[in-house]
């Protein structure tokens, strides 16, 4: 089968093939398995994550916010307050970003309407 007759099989590029073809070649099968995306380091340890969790599932009023709807804001003002976190992060307000701290307190997030 030509790399061509597989990108239409697959659904993908003869570039893709070619370069999957590339890797196989020179690191085996092996190669093909999915890798993490290294990414940033986490701005939290893992004490301060759970530390925010519990908050979260506080409340956003026990937290002393005036109801208890939790927002991407409110958790950014918390984060901030609580972890003296790099400006640049506290700063961040696209869900994508979030996306560690949505799987904290999810259950509230569904019920906040998100």
């Amino acid at each position: 089968m030509s790399k061509a007759e597989i990108a239409r099989h697959l659904g993908v590029s003869r570039a893709t093939v070619s370069n999957w073809a590339k890797i196989v070649k020179s690191t085996g099968i092996r190669g093909l398995r999915k890798k993490k995306a290294p990414g940033s380091e986490a701005k939290l340890s893992n004490v301060q994550k759970e530390k925010l969790k519990r908050k979260l599932d506080r409340g956003a009023l026990a937290c002393g916010f005036p109801t208890d709807r939790w927002t991407l804001e409110r958790v950014r003002q918390l984060i901030e307050k609580e972890f003296k976190v790099p400006q640049e992060f506290a700063h961040y307000k696209r869900p994508e970003r979030l996306r560690d701290f949505y799987k904290l307190f999810y259950h509230q997030l569904a019920e906040a309407g998100f």
